[in-house]
């Protein structure tokens, strides 16, 4: 049975300190598809190597790739009611479809390893368009996790990511307990602090 990528708590201070360094690195302003695509990479490779995502976002099938489901929203200006105020804080549209750094946020919400990855990452895809960004998570060779939702979306199961980055069953199950642990943690640090 596949577990949920909603087990990790979305984490909106990393996922826009992130936006913004692959901004930066894309020399202040990017197109929304490349920073959808090049964040959903970030995360997979933050699965890959530490059984744990960056932003914590829900990761989905789309017609055009996987994608991470919150931040996808976002970029198109979908917001829910008292959502993305640090997102808006830092991050605006400069002209359509392209998005710019407002404010930076620094980086302290991300740890040092965690700012190399996002870099190794900009590095690597950054001769790549949104197309070429597009066809590279498309290939089955690239991202075997992504399946063709035939015109809508479907989540993408977390254990399904850590297969396909050749992660071992008890690496799963690892992670499962360690994203459970942490969830819990949060719930009775927020009913202590609503005390």
């Amino acid at each position: 049975m596949y577990w949920d990528m909603t087990a990790f708590k979305f984490d909106e201070a990393k996922a826009t300190q992130a936006a913004c360094r692959l901004i930066h690195r894309r020399g202040g302003e990017i197109d929304y598809g490349s920073l959808v695509k090049l964040l959903y990479l970030v995360d997979r490779e933050a699965i890959k190597r530490w059984g744990r995502p960056i932003t914590g976002d829900q990761i989905v099938s789309m017609p055009r790739g996987p994608v991470l489901s919150t931040i996808l929203d976002w970029v198109r200006n979908r917001f829910e009611v008292g959502e993305g105020t640090y997102w808006l804080a830092h991050i605006e549209r400069c002209s359509s479809p392209r998005l710019r750094e407002r404010k930076s946020p620094g980086l302290d919400d991300l740890s040092d390893a965690e700012v190399e990855l996002i870099d190794g990452i900009a590095e690597r895809f950054q001769d790549m368009s949104w197309p070429d960004l597009r066809d590279f998570c498309h290939d089955p060779e690239n991202c075997p996790e992504w399946q063709d939702p035939g015109g809508s979306s479907a989540p993408i199961p977390f254990e399904r990511v850590m297969e396909s980055t050749g992660r071992s069953e008890e690496q799963i199950a690892i992670s499962k307990s360690l994203a459970r642990s942490s969830l819990r943690f949060d719930h009775v640090m927020k009913a202590a602090l609503d005390v």
